[in-house]
C-alpha cells in the first residue's frame, strides 16, 4: 500500500514537473514569436502540447474503470487531482514568468474590481464552466487544456498585477493577506472547470463508443451528470467565497 502510494505520489510529481517545464517553453516561444498574443499564442501551444498527456491519463482512467475494476470514484478523485497538477503547473509558470520579467504588467482599477454582486458573479462563471464543458466535448482532453490554460495564464498575470499594485500601496504583508483570500476562490474555480471538462470528455468519449440505449452509456451518462451538478456545486463555493472572503479582505486591507 505504501509503494502504490509512493508510485500515485511520482506520477503525479512527473505530471506537474512536465506540465511546468513544457507551459514554461510555450510561454517563452509565445513571447518570442508572437507579440502582441502572447496569450492566446500560449495557450494554444499549451493545449497542443499536453492534448497528448490528458489523453494518455484518460485512457488509464478508463482502463482503471472498466477493465482492473477499480472504484470510479477512487480513479475518478485520482485523475481530478492529476488534471489540478496540470493547472497548477501552468499557473506555477506563468507566476514564474510574470515574477522574473513581469513585462506585461496590467494597470488594474483597485477601486472597482472584487465589486460583483454574488448572481451576477456565479452566472459569469457558470457561462465560463459551460463553456469549458462544451469544449471538453468538442475538443476532448484539447478543450480541457485549453479553457484550463487561459484561466491559469490569465489569472498568474492579473494576480501578479495587483498584488504589486496593492502592495506599493498598503504594503507587502497586507498584499500577502489579500493574496491569501484571493487563493481559496481561485483554486475552487479551478476545481471545478475540471471536474466539468472530465464530465464534458466522458460523454464525448461514450456517444462514440456505446450505441444509444445501452447500459454502459446510460452508466457514462449518470456519471457525468453527477461530475457536471458537483461541479456546479464546486462553483457555488468558490462564488460565496469570493463574494464573502476575498472581497471583503481585499476593501479592507488594500482599498
Amino acid at each position: 500500500m505504501v509503494l502504490c502510494k509512493r508510485f500515485v505520489g511520482f506520477k503525479l510529481s512527473n505530471t506537474f514537473s512536465g506540465s511546468f517545464a513544457f507551459a514554461l517553453f510555450s510561454i517563452w516561444v509565445a513571447g518570442r514569436y508572437f507579440p502582441g498574443v502572447e496569450q492566446m499564442a500560449a495557450c494554444a501551444l499549451i493545449a497542443l502540447g499536453l492534448a497528448s498527456l490528458l489523453t494518455k491519463l484518460l485512457d488509464a482512467n478508463r482502463e482503471a474503470i472498466w477493465i482492473k475494476h477499480v472504484s470510479p470514484w477512487s480513479a475518478n478523485r485520482k485523475l481530478s487531482f492529476e488534471f489540478g497538477s496540470i493547472f497548477l503547473a501552468i499557473f506555477c509558470a506563468a507566476a514564474a514568468v510574470q515574477f522574473l520579467f513581469g513585462e506585461t504588467l496590467v494597470n488594474v482599477d483597485l477601486e472597482n474590481i472584487y465589486r460583483n454582486e454574488f448572481y451576477q458573479l456565479f452566472m459569469h462563471n457558470f457561462q465560463i464552466l459551460i463553456t469549458g464543458t462544451v469544449l471538453a466535448v468538442i475538443y476532448r482532453a484539447g478543450g480541457v487544456v485549453l479553457i484550463l490554460a487561459w484561466n491559469a495564464l490569465h489569472w498568474a498575470e492579473a494576480i501578479f498585477s495587483y498584488i504589486l499594485q496593492i502592495g506599493s500601496k498598503v504594503g507587502v504583508s497586507k498584499a500577502l493577506l489579500v493574496l491569501s483570500s484571493i487563493l481559496p476562490h481561485l483554486i475552487l474555480e479551478a476545481l471545478a472547470y475540471v471536474i466539468a471538462g472530465l464530465a464534458g470528455v466522458f460523454i464525448s468519449i461514450a456517444v462514440f463508443k456505446y450505441r444509444f440505449g445501452s447500459a454502459e452509456l446510460y452508466r457514462v451518462s449518470v456519471a457525468c451528470l453527477t461530475f457536471l451538478l458537483v461541479a456546479i456545486g464546486v462553483l457555488f463555493l468558490a462564488t460565496t467565497s469570493e463574494v464573502y472572503l476575498a472581497q471583503k479582505v481585499f476593501h479592507s486591507l488594500g482599498g
